[in-house]
């Protein structure tokens, strides 16, 4: 039975993390600093999102919904830029966090004179894979965003404090810094599916439902080398088995008495001590 895969699991864990954030705070400053540190840790790998939502457009860049909060507290997108692509200078009107997925993004913030015009704040950054960046009205909302790569795609994930792609926003005149509205909506009218769980369910793994096996390695004490292997449902049925060992052996090993589990004892002996575990024996893999 091949293990169960659950590769979406990153950005589910996201939703439910920032969902608790936006439940327990309304402070700008704390979604911001809270909502970076989780957005950082949703792009610190890149192999979740899926590949519908990473195709680019060979004339205008992407704006991909991911998800959205019931009471449009929060959402996020996937933008996909094409080679060269960029935005308009414009605004957002509600806190935002940019993090890099793919590629790289060249951004160039801009603050309003009083005659109304746009000037440069600050030097042209560029943000690379797992790096993240903040907008607000409160911290600077106005900037042009392009994909940094002329020669393949870029992808960002962003998450913003309201429903982005319903938001009236504005555009500016780089020359005269003439506003006008806008409203983006997004590039697809489906969503991923982040709540279908039943492969894993199915699988019996209750713990952190990865989808990964758990490994167990018995070792030869006379050959020093791994000679079988075994592959349990889910951690917790692998706690349990380590618990049976130490009762069958009375907490330490005949053949290594410092042993404390099964992955360091070479006594190959695993029968397990208890009942609700008969049912369940490994499947064997003998080098």
């Amino acid at each position: 039975m091949n293990a169960p895969q659950d590769p979406i699991a990153p950005l589910r864990d996201f939703v439910v993390a920032m969902t608790r954030l936006v439940e327990a705070s309304a402070d700008e400053a704390t979604l911001i600093v809270e909502g970076r540190r989780l957005l950082a840790q949703l792009v610190a790998r890149e192999d979740w999102l899926p590949e519908p939502f990473t195709r680019p457009d060979p004339q205008f860049y992407r704006q991909f919904l991911l998800h959205a909060d019931p009471l449009e507290r929060f959402s996020v997108v996937s933008f996909v830029w094409g080679p060269g692509q960029h935005t308009p200078i414009h605004d957002h009107t509600v806190w935002g966090l940019i993090g890099m997925l793919r590629g790289a993004e060249r951004c160039q913030r801009y603050r309003r004179t009083d005659d109304g015009r746009l000037v440069p704040h600050g030097g042209e950054e560029i943000l690379h894979p797992g790096e993240v960046d903040a907008v607000s009205p409160t911290i600077g909302d106005i900037h042009v965003v392009a994909n940094a790569l002329g020669d393949q795609p870029s992808i960002s994930i962003h998450v913003y404090g309201g429903n982005i792609g319903a938001v009236r926003r504005h555009v500016f005149d780089a020359q005269t810094g003439e506003m006008k509205d806008f409203v983006s909506g997004y590039s697809s009218e489906v969503v991923p599916n982040l709540w279908d769980r039943s492969g894993v369910v199915r699988a019996g793994d209750w713990g952190r439902l990865t989808g990964r096996m758990a490994p167990m390695y018995l070792h030869s004490i006379r050959s020093s080398r791994i000679v079988r292997r075994h592959y349990w449902p889910h951690a917790a049925m692998q706690d349990r088995l380590s618990l049976g060992w130490r009762a069958l052996h009375g907490g330490g090993c005949p053949g290594y008495p410092a042993a404390t589990s099964t992955s360091m004892c070479g006594c190959g002996q695993v029968t397990p001590v208890d009942p609700d575990l008969s049912g369940c024996a490994p499947r064997t893999k003998t080098r």
